[in-house]
């Protein structure tokens, strides 16, 4: 029989009845992810009853499947401009709009369950027209029936405006847009955002940032069915949805 030193009490051991140690098995990709950072204002709005009681306005059974979109353009803290759009006509003329701090909306039954390419475009064209009443704080929120009320706000003002630039222009100060970088976004991901799914929606507006590099330019947010809770959307290492709280 061969006995071994043990190294750490210098006593003789039989190895053949020494207990192996366990495995630490790595962490599946995506488990145990740093949580995303909180954002002060995304916190901010949980406590705003103007908001959150405008919000859930438009997401009622009622609004949800009238077969035109509700909205309202906002100043904060108070100024909650009531818009509307045409029958069955999946838009909202936004028009003589200024000092716009958030654009809150509804997607009716039957269309997407998240940000179309025109919400996106409209955001990006009033940060870059100067629309926006807060910048670094300008949001979109929406209610749909396919699921919990979703926000995309700026997260990175110098990354939304490179983001911005390449999907609208700069404007040149008069709303001169670029019709072919929109035209361009547009073909890219009118057809990617439009799946009954929202959860295959949020993935795929997820990825249309990776894509485009836009990663740090806009984040994605899911509240409960109260309009409150706001949680950040992520993707796990693996392409699958994250929706855990913020740290």
């Amino acid at each position: 029989m061969v006995y071994v030193i043990d190294t750490n009490t210098g006593e003789w051991k039989n190895p053949c009845t020494q207990e192996e140690p366990p495995i630490e098995w790595p962490d599946e990709p995506g488990e145990n992810q740093t949580p995303e950072p909180c954002d002060s204002f995304i916190l901010s709005l949980n406590q705003n009853t103007n908001f959150v009681t405008y919000l859930k306005s438009i997401n009622t059974q009622q609004i949800l499947t009238q077969p035109f979109e509700s909205g309202y353009a906002v100043s904060f803290p108070n100024n909650y401009q009531l818009k509307q759009g045409g029958y069955n006509d999946p838009n909202i003329n936004w028009e003589n709009l200024n000092n716009i701090g958030a654009i809150l909306h509804c997607h009716y039954s039957g269309l997407a369950g998240i940000f179309t390419v025109n919400d996106i475009i409209f955001m990006a064209q009033i940060f870059m027209g100067n629309y926006a009443q807060d910048s670094a704080n300008l949001f979109f929120a929406l209610t749909t029936p396919t699921g919990n009320p979703l926000i995309m706000k700026v997260k990175n003002p110098a990354a939304f405006r490179a983001f911005a630039q390449s999907i609208v222009g700069d404007g040149n100060g008069n709303d001169d847009w670029d019709k072919e970088k929109i035209d361009d976004f547009t073909d890219d991901y009118y057809d990617k955002l439009r799946n009954s799914n929202q959860e295959i929606n949020m993935i795929a507006f997820l990825n249309m940032l990776k894509d485009k590099n836009a990663e740090n330019a806009i984040s994605l947010y899911q509240s409960d069915e109260n309009c409150t809770n706001w949680n950040p959307a992520t993707l796990s290492l693996f392409g699958s949805l994250l929706t855990d709280p913020c740290q």
